[in-house]
């Protein structure tokens, strides 16, 4: 077995790679404004004409999180594309486009959300008339107990629900606070 190296920085391994994954909330920013040497270097390992690739687990499609990067302070340069968990969740809503779904943790004050479901069409529903749950996250991710939840998601555990989970990180920090996710709920 190879032995467990902790790597003081990207430049201490670069040379042993032609592309990188970073993942984006907590690594290049902390929901709040960049981290300007976590985006140093990537924007440096670019320039030695290697590729980056920014992983995240919005709730949103990729083109709302790079929006989203520009206010933080997030370079173009740091990165060569960006994944998120709001396109695979999206690729799923389209697979389930006709059926019923009970809506859980849509932020009615963040507009991004919204994003996740445009142009689809969506049936949403009551629980009891869902064929699924969609949760974006908690009513009030920075003031609610998931613990809280338990009795409004019983039904659907009952009846077998499937859930697609947008967001399936637990907590997040947002500048200096710790929110809960979407994952809270889908745990």
């Amino acid at each position: 077995m190879s032995k467990l190296v902790f790597p003081n920085g990207l430049r201490a391994i670069e040379s042993n790679y032609d592309a990188i994954l970073c993942d984006v909330w907590g690594v290049i920013h902390n929901g709040r404004s960049a981290f300007e040497a976590a985006c140093d270097a990537p924007t440096k390992f670019r320039k030695a004409g290697k590729s980056v690739c920014l992983i995240t687990n919005a709730p949103v499609p990729k083109a709302e999180v790079i929006r989203y990067f520009k206010p933080l302070g997030v370079p173009e340069d740091a990165f060569d594309d960006c994944v998120s968990s709001g396109d695979a969740t999206r690729q799923e809503l389209q697979e389930r486009q006709t059926q019923p779904v009970y809506l859980m943790g849509a932020d009615r004050g963040f507009d991004g959300d919204r994003y996740l479901w445009a142009g689809l069409d969506l049936p949403f529903s009551e629980l009891n008339e869902a064929d699924y749950i969609l949760c974006m996250g908690l009513d009030d991710n920075a003031n609610d107990d998931p613990e809280t939840y338990r009795p409004r998601l019983k039904p659907g555990v009952d009846r077998g629900l499937p859930m697609v989970c947008a967001n399936p990180d637990i907590k997040v920090r947002v500048g200096d606070r710790l929110i809960w996710c979407a994952g809270a709920l889908a745990a």
